[in-house]
């Protein structure tokens, strides 16, 4: 009996702290998902309606983009502890697996979109270097690391 007591407990024991595990850092995720969603709305619709040819090109609208993107990418990179892995999220579990991989995508978009203003005059010049940043950076990103 003390023994199906002690097993009892025991489980009872691994289910409460497994439980604790599903949403261990709720802020990250909501923080990250805000920045990401304030960095979508400020980047990929908008530069993306251009790119299709649905808005004419707009100099201060792709400045505003690039400035939204290079305000927000080094923190949600930050924003990915190991907590953070299950609850209310679409990161995949590749990311603390090939964490390295994905800390050096987070970089590359820093580094691209920093250098990518200047080279940007006309819709054509954002076709060459925006449409590229986008495939090579973030669906890139989203195709091996986000949960469709």
């Amino acid at each position: 009996m003390r023994r199906r007591v002690a097993i009892a407990c025991a489980l009872t024991t691994l289910a409460a702290v497994g439980g604790t595990a599903i949403a261990q850092n709720p802020s990250a995720i909501t923080e990250r998902k805000a920045l990401l969603k304030e960095m979508g709305d400020a980047t990929f619709r908008p530069i993306g309606a251009m790119l299709r040819g649905e808005a004419p090109y707009d100099a201060a609208l792709v400045a505003t983009s690039l400035a939204a993107m290079q305000r927000n990418v080094p923190r949600i990179a930050q924003l990915f502890p190991a907590d953070s892995q299950t609850g209310d999220t679409s990161a995949l579990p590749a990311i603390w697996q090939n964490r390295t991989d994905f800390d050096a995508r987070w970089q590359r978009l820093a580094t691209e979109a920093a250098a990518a203003g200047p080279r940007i005059t006309d819709v054509n010049s954002l076709r060459a270097v925006f449409g590229p940043l986008l495939r090579d950076n973030c669906v890139a990103c989203h195709d091996r690391y986000r949960r469709s």
